[in-house]
């Protein structure tokens, strides 16, 4: 069995759940994909995109690392279990880097072929690992530091699954609005 086969699984879990995110709004007009529920609010487009924005971030552009991300060393337990903690249990925080903010200049098409194409990326460097590679920090959180593959991956998909909640909501509350 190859040493990255439980993340390759864990990753087609990911991709999956993505595909269902963005089946679910992709018959969506722009208009309302940009409808802020609440003036302080994000829109459908702008959560999307701060997903895309935050696996940037910390897989890299071409999902296959952060330059420089193994030189700063192991990240620390500590700090990954609470940023965990925080996203699995829905705490708000503020977003903690600015490259993960929605810019707004991107559509759904660009953003999901962006988001396709990083996790293909990604996909291809999980293929080439051994199990040395599977050890050593490439990845890197703005909060947590460095990040093996199997934390990033874990991080990521918990992140995914804390604004599926922020979506459905923010779905509910635009479709209700634009219905009245």
């Amino acid at each position: 069995m190859h040493p990255a086969a439980p993340l390759l699984a864990r990753l087609d879990g990911v991709e999956a759940l993505r595909e269902d995110l963005l089946g679910a709004v992709r018959p969506l007009g722009a208009d309302t994909l940009r409808t802020r529920p609440e003036p302080t609010s994000w829109s459908l487009l702008e959560i999307i995109e701060h997903l895309v924005r935050a696996e940037e971030a910390v897989l890299g552009p071409e999902g296959a690392g952060v330059e420089g991300a193994a030189a700063a060393g192991r990240g620390s337990r500590l700090l990954y279990g609470v940023v965990w903690a925080v996203l699995r249990l829905g705490i708000p925080v503020q977003v903690p880097a600015a490259e993960m903010q929605p810019r707004g200049e991107a559509g759904l098409a660009e953003l999901t072929e962006e988001w396709r194409d990083r996790h293909r990326g990604l996909r291809g460097y999980l293929e080439g690992l051994d199990s040395e590679g599977l050890r050593r920090p490439v990845f890197a959180h703005p909060v947590i530091g460095s990040l093996r593959p199997k934390e990033a991956l874990v991080l990521g998909e918990t992140h995914l699954r804390r604004h599926q909640g922020q979506l459905r909501r923010t779905y509910a509350a635009v479709l209700r609005d634009t219905a009245t």
